[in-house]
Parts: structure tokens; C-alpha cells; sequence
């Protein structure tokens, strides 16, 4: 070999060459042949063959070398200078450990170059945490690993807590609603046509709407009303609201609510439903000690989560165990807790796992969860504070240490379309609602009388079963065509076992119906006359014409002209007053008949007391 063990060259013995000296060819070829073994084990320039063993650099550098692109490259200073800041500090088991709530550097000029850097669509992995003052997604990169990148948040009034704001969200896909085929219990009663009873827990965000709230309809209590009007559901829902301020899922179980009645204390056989909304104030009541303002802590942290989820458990096992608390028996959603920017750490330092765990324990305890944090997650303005005034009660209340908590109408009406469109999905199928038509099973709508006025109908199309003991003319179904507006509204009647149809519609400008066309109305009699039961049956319909119609025969009254007769009812009365010529009498004389705007009806001429027909007479009402 022509190189030693420290790699010095070294000449093969009889290979020096002397002048007129014949060239021996056994020592030349083993000189050609080291030095082409020699060739062949160095490290081509052009790349095309790898080293074979380690390369020690003798506190040499290799210099010129380009920025990484797969997990084996080298990386320059530079790179490493860029991507690997290290404020705060990655905790031994993997998380992110907060030390302090006081700015720790100023990562804003290398997280905004690596986001350039990043083409779009890519992925960028923190391993650590980066505090910017300024911060723009450019290309939508997405985020993998423990790290965060923060903002430090100024305190000021109400009183607010300075802090850390999460910058680096994820996308729309965290927003779960999940589990709508938990609500078997909800969905037999529907269908088998009752109503729901059940039963709303909560802490401060369900407790006391009416502080922050001002449409009712988006009420706990209310809100499933309003939402069965709107997507079609015939069926009302009785919510009892016991929420109570301040506290935990903990607290319901153990009876802390506002009537002091606990969850399960509360199950019976008519009860089909459970609300609850809680998950915030576990943050700093979730264990026994935990901190109640301050820096946020690693150990405090996950004591919370270690209570949450144990407490959360035990709660839902203690429910379904109960023989009204099972699946089919009661059904249960879960409003998660929402996004929040206030003292005592609710915020997305302890809300990112307290919600992953109440998701994963939902699931466990078929609990429908709906989730109220996600969609705010950049619902904030130029301080970086979760829903400045626009989505909450920030800063109107006014309470010592309070930042942006409660949702307001405009944060609700967001949970409420959520819940709508989920509801629409899991409790609205063929069976009650097919093609924008609404087919309630009688039970549904038992209370449905034919006084109910036109604005009680809901808007577009719907469809009723309907009966007599119910004050309708006939047995049968009716079709309501509702406008938009609710200033016209048409109702049809078709009558069961016949080809009858009535109809009625709204009277303009006034919440009050037209009498059904079709429909015999009674005639009050007058001044002894009586039905002549050996002719047509006496009173008054509204033909498709539009005018009054009226028919039947009587007798033995006063005959006298300008003697009054009988009295319409309201509905079929004339506007101006009419006389009618054509009544006929036993002799085969015909007469007149006058009709009043107060619906007396009198005669023109001399009556027959054998008997007078008002078969063909009409007018316009």
C-alpha cells in the first residue's frame, strides 16, 4: 500500500527509477496498480460516490455548504441561527413551559423570514416557542411540533392581566361537532310526536344570558324553540336553566346549580335531554390549590387537566349508570368551552388540552359535543386579545380582572347556526320533514286549533293533520303557504274521505283570518224563524268567487217586510248594504231580502210562513 496507518504516502520498494537503467515489470505494475487503487478509494469532486467511513475534520470547517432541505443535511450557522430560538424553554416532557408572562425576546425578524422561506402549503415544525411583535402567515404554512408563536399582550383597563397570545392557530378543521347520533333518545321521541323536556347546565356563559344578551332567542332555554321553527321540526322543547356563575361540571354533579339540584337527581322518565356548557372555570378550580392569577405553571397546568378529565369521568359514568341516564334514555351535549383572553388562565394555555380531553371523554360517554372555542380562534383585533367588544362583553364588563368571557349576541348567533345546521343533519329525516314539506304525526300538533292565527304558522310551506275536536270544520289536512315577510298567508283544507277543499287566507294588514271558502257557516234565525228540515239546510258558505253564498229554506216566522230574519257571522257580512232579489216562498212568489253590514239579514217584501227558500243568493262581502 502506498500509504501508511496515518495516511503518509509511502514508495513501493524498487520502483525508483535509474538512468539507463531497464524498468523491471513486476515493480512498475504494482506501483500502477496502488496508485489506481488509491484513485478509486478518494472522495470524487462531482458527487458521484459516498464517503464510507466517519470524515474527521480536525477543528477544521467545511465552509460554502447551502441551507438544508431533508431531515440528514447539514445546516449552517446561519439556518441554525434562523430556526432554533429557544425563549421560552421546552419543557422535558414534551409541552411548552411558560416561565413568565414578561417578554422574552424578539423572534419577529426570523419567524418572518422563515415564513417567506416556506412555500406555500408547507409545513413548518416547532420545536420550540418564538415571542413576535408582529406576525403574518404569508404562504398558509401549516404547524406541526409543541412550540407556539406568542405575543406578549399589554395589561390595562378593566383591570386585565397582561400576558401571552397564541398566534400560530390551525386551521377550521378543529371545529368538531361531533356525535349527533348520540341523540337517540331525542330523535324517538320526534318521532313518535312529543315534545322534549329537559334540563340546562352551565357555568357564567349559559348561566346569565341577559347580561350580555339582548335577542332571547339565542337564551339557553330558548334557543332549540327557535331553531325547530326554523329548520321545520315540529316539536317544542322545555328546557329548565339551572346554570349557576362560577361554576364546574364538578359543581353539577355535586348539586351546586341554581335550584341547588344535581345532574342526576334531576333524570326521570320524561327528561330526554341534557345542555351543559363548562370547561372554563376548571382552569383554576380544577384542583385543590391551583393558582388563581399570575404566571402560568407547567405543574399547576396539568394538575387542572388531571382533575378535569378525572372529574369529567366520574361525572358522565355516575349518569349513564342511572336507569333514566342511558343512551336511549337521555341524550347529552356538551357545549365546549369557548375561546377566552381573561385572568386565571382561561385562555388557550390550558383551553388547547382541556378541550382535546372533554372531546376524547365525550366520545367515551356518547356525548354529542359541540365546540364554542375554535370559532374564535382569530376572532381578535390589533392587541391580540380574543374578542376585543365585537364577540363578547370586552370590555363592558367592568369586573375587576375580567378580560373578553362572555359571548354576546353576535358570539351566540355563531354557536346557535352551528347547532342549527347539526340538528337539521341529526333529528329533521324523511320521517317528518320530506322535500321542504312539513308532515307532523298527529300527536305533534294535538294542540294545534283552528284559532291559531296566521303569524303562528311557520314561514314557506308546511303541512298539519287536523281534527274537529280541535275546533276545524272537518277532519282532515291542511297546507299553510306562509310569506316571508308573515303578511300573507293562505291556508288550504282538505277534508278526509271526500274531493272537499276550503280554503281561508289572512286579512290584509291584520293578524286575523278570511272565513274558510266552502265551509258552511250557521245563520243565527230571528223572530220564530226555524229550519224547514224538508228543505236545504240553512246558512252560509264563501264560494271560489269570493262571494257570500247562502242557502236553505225556513218557516214559520214573521212574514211582515222590513222584518228581520236571522244575522250572519263575522266573516261573511257585507260591506255596504245589499238587497238581494229572488228568495222564493210556498206560494211561488219570489221576494227580496236586505243584508245589513252588521250581518242582519230582513225581508223585502211579504215572506211565506210555509216555508221561503234563500237557495241562490249571494253577494259580495
Amino acid at each position: 500500500m502506498p500509504r501508511n496507518g496515518s495516511g503518509t504516502f509511502v514508495q513501493p520498494a524498487g520502483t525508483a527509477a535509474v538512468p539507463n537503467t531497464t524498468i523491471q515489470s513486476t515493480p512498475y505494475n504494482n506501483l500502477i496498480a496502488d496508485i489506481g487503487n488509491e484513485i478509486t478509494g478518494s472522495l470524487p469532486i462531482n458527487g458521484v460516490k459516498a464517503m464510507t467511513a466517519n470524515l474527521p475534520m480536525g477543528n477544521n470547517r467545511v465552509t460554502g455548504v447551502a441551507n438544508p432541505i431533508s431531515g440528514t443535511d447539514a445546516a449552517t450557522k446561519s439556518y441554525v441561527d434562523l430556526t432554533a430560538a429557544t425563549t421560552p424553554e421546552q419543557s422535558g416532557s414534551g409541552a411548552v413551559g411558560f416561565t413568565s408572562d414578561a417578554s422574552p425576546g424578539d423572534d419577529t425578524a426570523a419567524i418572518l423570514a422563515m415564513l417567506h422561506a416556506v412555500p406555500i402549503g408547507g409545513e413548518v415544525y416547532l420545536s420550540k416557542s418564538y415571542n413576535v411583535t408582529g406576525y403574518q402567515n404569508f404562504n398558509a404554512a401549516q404547524y406541526t411540533g409543541p412550540g407556539e408563536i406568542v405575543t406578549t399582550v399589554a395589561a390595562n383597563s378593566p383591570a386585565l392581566l397582561g400576558g401571552l397570545a397564541r398566534l400560530n392557530w390551525g386551521n377550521d378543521a378543529n371545529m368538531d361537532v361531533f356525535g349527533e347520533e348520540y341523540l337517540y333518545a331525542v330523535r324517538k321521541e320526534i318521532l313518535a310526536g312529543n315534545n322534549i323536556t329537559g334540563t340546562i347546565y352551565g357555568d357564567s356563559t349559559f348561566a346569565n344570558p341577559s347580561a350580555v344578551i339582548s335577542n332571547t332567542n339565542n337564551y339557553p332555554e330558548n334557543a332549540l324553540n327557535a331553531i325547530a321553527a326554523q329548520i321545520g321540526l315540529p316539536t317544542a322543547f322545555s328546557m329548565n336553566n339551572i346554570a349557576k356563575a362560577g361554576t364546574t361540571f364538578n359543581d353539577a354533579i355535586s348539586g351546586n346549580t341554581k335550584d341547588s339540584t344535581s345532574i342526576v337527581s334531576n333524570l326521570g322518565p320524561t327528561k330526554k335531554l341534557i345542555m351543559m356548557k363548562f370547561g372554563l372555570n376548571e382552569a383554576n378550580k380544577g384542583s385543590p390549590g391551583y393558582p388563581t392569577g399570575g404566571a402560568p405553571r407547567t405543574a399547576g397546568l396539568v394538575a387542572a387537566w388531571t382533575q378535569l378529565a378525572a372529574d369529567l369521568r366520574a361525572g358522565l359514568a355516575s349518569i349513564r349508570s342511572q336507569t333514566y341516564g342511558t343512551l336511549d334514555a337521555t341524550s347529552i351535549i356538551y357545549f365546549g368551552p369557548n375561546a377566552a383572553q381573561n385572568t386565571g388562565y382561561q385562555d388557550f394555555r390550558y383551553l388547547e388540552t382541556a378541550i382535546k380531553l372533554i372531546k376524547q371523554i365525550c366520545r367515551e360517554f356518547n356525548v354529542m359535543y359541540i365546540d364554542t372555542y375554535h370559532r374564535w380562534n382569530d376572532a381578535y383585533t390589533s392587541n391580540y386579545r380574543w374578542t376585543d367588544g365585537a364577540w363578547s362583553d370586552y370590555p363592558t364588563n367592568t369586573i375587576p380582572g375580567y378580560g373578553p368571557l362572555h359571548p354576546n349576541d353576535i358570539g351566540w348567533s355563531t354557536i346557535w347556526g352551528a347547532v342549527k345546521y347539526y340538528l337539521d343533519q341529526a333529528l329533521v329525516t324523511p320521517d317528518n320533514k320530506t322535500n321542504k314539506f312539513l308532515n307532523p304525526p298527529v300527536a305533534a300538533v294535538a294542540a294545534l286549533a283552528f284559532s291559531a292565527l296566521p303569524n303562528a304558522f311557520q314561514k314557506g310551506i308546511s303541512q298539519y293533520r287536523v281534527t274537529t275536536a280541535n275546533g276545524w270544520p272537518a277532519n282532515g289536512m291542511v297546507t299553510a303557504f306562509q310569506s316571508g315577510d308573515l303578511d300573507l298567508t293562505t291556508q288550504i283544507l282538505h277534508v278526509d274521505g271526500s274531493g272537499t277543499t276550503f280554503i281561508r287566507r289572512k286579512n290584509t294588514g291584520a293578524n286575523t283570518w278570511t272565513a274558510f271558502t266552502g265551509s258552511l257557516a250557521t245563520i243565527t234565525l230571528a223572530n220564530t224563524w226555524v229550519q224547514d228540515a224538508t228543505g236545504t239546510l240553512i246558512g252560509c258558505r264563501i264560494g271560489i268567487d269570493g262571494k257570500v253564498h247562502l242557502q236553505g229554506a225556513i218557516k214559520n216566522g214573521t212574514i211582515t217586510s222590513g222584518t228581520d230574519f236571522g244575522t250572519l257571522p263575522v266573516g261573511f257580512r257585507a260591506s255596504i248594504e245589499a238587497r238581494l232579489g229572488g228568495a222564493m216562498t210556498s206560494g211561488g212568489t219570489p221576494i227580496g231580502i236586505g243584508v245589513r253590514t252588521n250581518g242582519t239579514m230582513y225581508w223585502v217584501g211579504t215572506a211565506s210562513a210555509t216555508w221561503t227558500s234563500l237557495d241562490g243568493l249571494s253577494f259580495y262581502p
